[in-house]
């Protein structure tokens, strides 16, 4: 099920929420939102997405769903350290490495990519 909801800082954005796994919610956007998306940036998941975990992940499966719609994605996990997770720096690494990803799309016309 989706419905559109209000987020709290975001003005007039349309958001949407899907009751669903984290690849329902890539399937949704790319059929729903009114814009077509550049990047898919999945998490941050509590631990980290390594080995046989993939397997499970719904973090990495949501970003698998965006490549199957020709959108570059990365999962995003944090490290699990004395019963905590990171999420300052996951998310901060993940910034990091958007603004990279973002400077390469604008400068190449070899990254652009283009939706079936």
């Amino acid at each position: 099920m989706v419905q559109e909801t209000k987020l709290e800082g975001l003005g007039d954005v349309k958001s949407l929420c899907v009751y669903g796994t984290p690849a329902d919610c890539v399937r949704a956007a790319v059929h729903l939102l009114d814009e077509k998306f550049d990047f898919c940036f999945s998490g941050i998941n509590s631990g980290f997405n390594a080995a046989t975990n993939v397997l499970y992940s719904g973090t990495v499966s949501a970003a698998i769903e965006a490549n199957l719609f020709n959108i570059p994605a990365i999962a995003v996990s944090s490290q699990w350290v004395k019963g905590h997770s990171k999420f300052e720096t996951a998310a901060r690494v993940a910034v990091e490495v958007f603004n990279k990803l973002d400077d390469l799309r604008t400068s190449s016309p070899k990254y652009k990519r283009t939706l079936p």
